[in-house]
């Protein structure tokens, strides 16, 4: 009867680990936003983009030297980690980390499998028009 404990205790013990290793679910205070922006694979594309005078040709530029790394995106997404802030003629932006659960891809957002990217959210300053 012994090693039927031990196997049970082991199996009992592997189980607690694995289960430390996987991703806990967001918290219930945890909002998902919306909206419409740019988004980046890394932060210093957003700061580029944030910083330029020139919006699409700037898009372009990071583009083209990693294509696909930046979009104009409409998405669904949680808020992550900050970086910098960036003060500009338009406003202070704020470099933000976030998660994206979903995508406008003309039919309204669709769910996607979550995804890591940069956004930069206007913190002071006037709204664009």
């Amino acid at each position: 009867m012994k090693w039927y404990s031990a196997t049970v205790f082991a199996i009992g013990i592997a189980f607690c680990a694995a289960l430390a290793l996987y991703p806990k679910p967001a918290p219930a205070q945890d909002a998902t936003y919306q909206g419409t922006g740019i988004v980046c694979d890394e932060p210093e594309q957003v700061a580029r983009y944030v910083r330029s005078t020139e919006g699409g040709g700037t898009l372009a530029a990071i583009n083209a030297e990693k294509a696909n790394s930046c979009a104009i995106m409409k998405v669904a997404f949680l808020m992550g980690e900050t970086r910098e802030k960036i003060a500009t003629s338009t406003g202070t932006w704020q470099l933000t980390k976030i998660l994206i659960v979903g995508v406008d891809i003309g039919q309204g957002i669709q769910e996607v499998v979550p995804t890591v990217q940069w956004s930069a959210f206007r913190i002071e300053g006037e709204l664009a028009a």
